[in-house]
């Protein structure tokens, strides 16, 4: 942490732009502030010592996925797929989209679908604030052609349990012509949430 932000400093009309980023967390305790600890194909945030997500990148699943996601007692508001036959595609928050050059990203038939293929996790930092986790995958045809190159970046930040925050930005490349199809689906993002 820096020097405290002298207020007095700025006349009337100006502007100044902080930005938080992820940095050197020497000398704060494993269970302070926001943690990644990757798993074979999972990586898990912790936020001061407790399980809040995990990145999920399967490569027998058709997408990766946040989940579970936790509440602020300790129980997922999320689902996964594992607990229901309805929509099993529906893995906690994930990004897809239901016809691209018509393939579906966003179901999994199980005749035919795309698939998100990680390439890369290239950023995984944590620190006292927040943690930010970068993968790369390709949207790919069942076959495995690439149709789109995405980077997306999740920032989690350390707030309140009740009141976590996680910044989720993706960078979609066409690897071609390109066309979003029209689809009954929601998205790109998608979220599925637990029953109660």
């Amino acid at each position: 942490m820096g020097a405290p932000l002298d207020r007095g400093a700025f006349t009337k009309g100006e502007t100044a732009e902080y930005i938080v980023e992820p940095g050197n967390d020497a000398g704060f305790p494993d269970t302070e502030g926001v943690r990644l600890a990757r798993k074979g194909h999972r990586t898990d945030v912790h936020i001061d010592g407790s399980l809040f997500t995990s990145y999920v990148c399967e490569p027998e699943l058709a997408k990766p996925y946040l989940g579970p996601v936790m509440g602020p007692y300790g129980e997922s508001f999320t689902r996964l797929d594992f607990e229901t036959k309805e929509h099993p595609h529906h893995r906690s928050v994930w990004l897809a989209v239901g016809d691209v050059n018509g393939i579906d990203l966003w179901n999994e038939p199980k005749d035919r679908y795309g698939r998100q293929i990680v390439t890369s996790i290239s950023e995984t930092a944590g620190g006292p604030v927040l943690a930010r986790l970068t993968s790369s995958q390709d949207w790919c045809s069942f076959g495995g052609k690439a149709q789109l190159a995405e980077k997306r970046t999740m920032t989690f930040y350390r707030t309140p349990s009740g009141r976590r925050i996680i910044d989720l930005d993706s960078e979609l490349t066409a690897l071609g012509r390109v066309e979003f199809g029209a689809t009954k689906e929601a998205g790109p993002w998608g979220f599925g949430w637990r029953n109660r």
